[in-house]
């Protein structure tokens, strides 16, 4: 595995587009758009390009790709966690899925992100996800929060395609 150059921008891309449309299919609430699409290739590109504390990691083969930094605009609170950033996103291609890629990516991607001074990396899992929360525990994170929902448009339950 290697950190991304900006040249590797166009495959992140593509990987990126098929992370989303797997989470949509998943029940994720990000909806496959092209705003979202720009706006994980917006941070994609800062992470590359320096003008963000963050990393894109790649596999060799190019098949999965992990994107972990700060975010883009304030708040930026002061935490007991110190200096956070986000994975954004882990995804390898199918036929990678079950061999620990992923993990040894992001643990690639946490020793890259500590020698940016980054403390904590804070990431959500689906409670229907539960490939996602091993994955998370794989790498010793522990679940600290929940995050609830509630609609504001009429009934509050779910508002998206499963």
């Amino acid at each position: 595995m290697r950190l991304a150059t900006p040249a590797d921008l166009p495959l992140v891309t593509s990987m990126i587009r098929e992370f989303l449309l797997e989470q949509w299919k998943a029940g994720a609430p990000v909806c496959v758009s092209h705003k979202n699409l720009e706006v994980y290739r917006d941070l994609a590109r800062c992470y590359l390009t320096g003008s963000l504390f963050g990393v894109v990691v790649l596999d060799e083969d190019g098949q999965a790709f992990v994107l972990a930094g700060e975010e883009s605009g304030p708040p930026r609170f002061e935490t007991t966690l110190g200096k956070t950033a986000t994975l954004w996103a882990a995804w390898t291609s199918p036929e990678l899925r079950q061999h620990g890629r992923a993990k040894e990516m992001v643990l690639f991607a946490c020793e890259r992100l500590s020698e940016l001074g980054i403390d904590t990396l804070v990431m959500a899992s689906r409670e229907q996800n539960p490939a996602s929360q091993a994955g998370a525990k794989a790498i010793g994170a522990t679940l600290e929060e929940r995050v609830y929902y509630r609609s504001l448009k009429g009934s509050p339950e779910k508002t998206h395609a499963n």
